[in-house]
């Protein structure tokens, strides 16, 4: 290679070199953590997503007649009503499959009327079975959601309005099952929930046939069936708030003691609740001192069972933290990650949440108090999440702002034996600067107003955020320091200052 080639290739390496470096240590010393503090957008709480599986459908297909259902992710919804003219009429041959009925009825014919084996995540709402000699036959199936449906005489009067074998996990609400040999036929099958519904004139309404466990019947009705409720082989299931009416037999006395525990499954229950359910709605008001109670108004039409309430503060770390030196203070930040941001967030912190763990009836109120770490300050404007439980799975999210109302500015400074974090929160919407570019001046003691821009570069924002720097001091040093003041700039104009004693 000639030595002009060479040099060219050595100055291309070193011009390279040069713009990667900058990059970097551009990106290392831009000196904030960003945390959003945007509040919700409704004045009210807001409801986040819970963690559970999310079952999406993707399409919906009109039907009309009986058939195959075999495209998964689809709501097949019934436009008329229709009579069974093969067995089964409708059969499940898909994944991830809603049949809405959407008012109509389907006429059994002494036919099935839904069939589905082998299938994850079915859901049967708004029908009508009439003459079936099943409603619904589901066998090895995962996941199955059925509401608002009515089961009435069965053909030649018996038929079964559910058949239940191998299935794990399901929910069964706001129905009517009439008329029938057995309402429900459950035959090894686990973790179901049975709740407002109402079972009449059947020889047996729910009939609990071999290994039948974790079956939770909550707030039906039975009324004039031969037997309301027959668990013939099953254990650890919970029967509890049911009216029982004119049955020939509520329960047969040997099986009452398998009604001892509640082990509801709720993880099938959360999806349940996140689709079709408004479960809870949550308000407040804040007080002026002392401890603020939350309440969350239980809204379905069933129990939740064991509810319990997790609270945190909502804030997010969207930047790296801090690094560099304020020469003119003598004092070096802390490079430790997540330190600034960490004492920063003790001006949130909550402490002593309280509440009385118990099953949620419906329109019923859950209520918890939380007292808060340090006394109301500016700084405690920020947005809670709530994580609701039922029997310790996770039911939903909601977000509720201490103060949808953030105000302009905030500042405050959090000490400890040998450091102090500096805590600057504001609000651009309610700021007149038109370019979104801030600096501020930071000065102890009023003895050296020093410019933080100088070393980090102005903070540009159009959303209220909050901005954390700390900084190490000798501990001699800092027990002599007794105010902090704060000067808000832009374009070289003050548009705030505050100045907050060190020791409080």
């Amino acid at each position: 290679m000639k030595n002009k080639d060479l040099k060219d290739v050595l100055v291309g390496i070193i011009i390279i070199s040069v713009v990667l470096l900058i990059f970097f240590l551009g990106a290392k010393y831009k000196g904030l953590l960003i945390f959003s503090t945007q509040p919700p957008s409704s004045e009210a709480f807001q409801e986040q997503e819970a963690e559970h599986t999310d079952y999406t459908i993707q399409a919906i297909q009109n039907i009309s007649s009986c058939q195959d259902l075999t495209n998964p992710n689809t709501i097949y919804r019934l436009n008329q009503t229709i009579t069974a003219t093969t067995d089964p009429c409708l059969y499940v041959k898909a994944n991830n499959i809603t049949i809405d009925c959407n008012g109509h009825t389907i006429f059994g014919n002494d036919k099935i009327s839904i069939k589905a084996s082998n299938r994850n995540n079915l859901t049967i709402i708004n029908c009508t079975f009439v003459e079936s000699r099943k409603a619904m036959h589901l066998e090895n199936c995962t996941g199955v959601f059925i509401s608002n449906i009515n089961v009435i005489n069965g053909s030649l009067g018996g038929g079964t309005g559910i058949y239940a074998k191998y299935i794990k996990g399901g929910f069964l609400n706001n129905s009517i099952i009439n008329q029938l040999e057995y309402g429900i036929h459950f035959y090894n099958a686990s973790d179901f929930i049975i709740t407002n519904s109402s079972f009449k004139s059947n020889a047996i309404g729910i009939f609990m046939d071999f290994e039948v466990t974790n079956i939770s019947v909550l707030s039906n009705r039975f009324e004039n069936n031969s037997e309301g409720l027959y668990p013939s082989h099953s254990i650890g299931n919970n029967i509890s708030n049911n009216t029982f009416i004119n049955n020939s037999r509520p329960i047969p006395f040997p099986a009452v003691l398998s009604y001892i525990t509640f082990p509801v499954n709720v993880t099938f229950l959360a999806r349940f609740i996140k689709s079709s359910v408004a479960t809870a709605m949550p308000s407040y008001a804040p007080p002026t001192v002392g401890p603020a109670i939350f309440v969350i108004r239980h809204n379905g039409s069933f129990i939740l069972p064991n509810v319990s309430v997790n609270v945190t503060p909502n804030i997010t770390e969207e930047a790296s933290p801090i690094a560099g030196k304020i020469t003119s203070f003598g004092i070096a930040p802390i490079k430790r990650k997540g330190m600034a941001y960490e004492k920063c967030k003790a001006l949130f912190k909550l402490q002593n949440i309280s509440f009385e763990k118990k099953d949620l009836a419906p329109n019923e109120e859950f209520k918890t108090r939380i007292e808060f770490a340090v006394p109301w300050t500016t700084l405690t404007k920020i947005p809670l999440i709530f994580k609701l439980y039922a029997n310790n799975v996770k039911i939903k999210d909601f977000i509720c702002p201490i103060s949808v109302d953030i105000p302009d500015f905030m500042f405050d400074i959090v000490t400890s034996e040998d450091s102090f974090a500096v805590c600057l929160l504001f609000n651009p919407t309610k700021l007149s600067c038109p370019n979104g570019a801030y600096e501020f001046e930071l000065d102890l003691d009023k003895n050296h107003w020093t410019s933080v821009a100088d070393h980090y570069g102005p903070i540009r924002t159009v959303k209220p955020i909050l901005i954390a720097y700390e900084f190490s001091i000798d501990p001699s040093m800092l027990k002599k320091i007794k105010t902090a003041s704060l000067r808000l700039y832009c374009k070289g104009k003050i548009i705030k200052k505050k100045t907050i004693p060190l020791w409080r």
